[in-house]
C-alpha cells in the first residue's frame, strides 16, 4: 500500500515476556488488528519481530492509511492493542509516528 505524502504512519513495538508466548502474542495481534482493519476503512496493519541479544524478542506493529493515521485513529488503536498485548508484555508498547515522504 502506497501512504500519500504527509500521512502519518504509527510504529508501535515492544518487547516480549517469554520465548514461550511468541505464537501465542503473534495470534492475539493478528487477530486484533484485522478487526481494526474491518472497523477502519483503508487502515493497514503490518507486523514484524525481531530476535534479540538474550532470547528475548522485540514485536513492531505498524499501522498505515492513504490519508494518513489521525490522532483519534491512533488513540483507537492504542487502547485496542495494549488490551490484545497486556498478557504478553516484558516492559512498556513503545509508540512512535513518522511521515510518509
Amino acid at each position: 500500500m502506497s501512504t500519500a505524502p504527509g500521512g502519518r504512519e504509527l510504529f508501535v513495538y515492544w518487547r516480549l515476556r517469554s520465548a514461550q508466548d511468541l505464537e501465542p502474542a503473534l495470534d492475539a495481534v493478528r487477530r486484533a488488528q484485522a478487526a481494526l482493519c474491518q472497523q477502519h476503512d483503508g487502515l493497514s496493519a503490518r507486523l514484524f519481530e525481531r530476535a534479540d541479544s538474550g532470547g528475548l524478542t522485540t514485536v513492531m506493529e505498524v499501522y498505515a492509511r492513504a490519508d494518513g493515521v489521525s490522532h483519534d485513529l491512533q488513540a483507537t488503536i492504542e487502547s485496542s492493542m495494549s488490551r490484545a498485548t497486556a498478557p504478553f508484555l516484558d516492559g512498556q508498547r513503545h509508540v512512535e509516528w513518522f511521515r510518509a515522504r
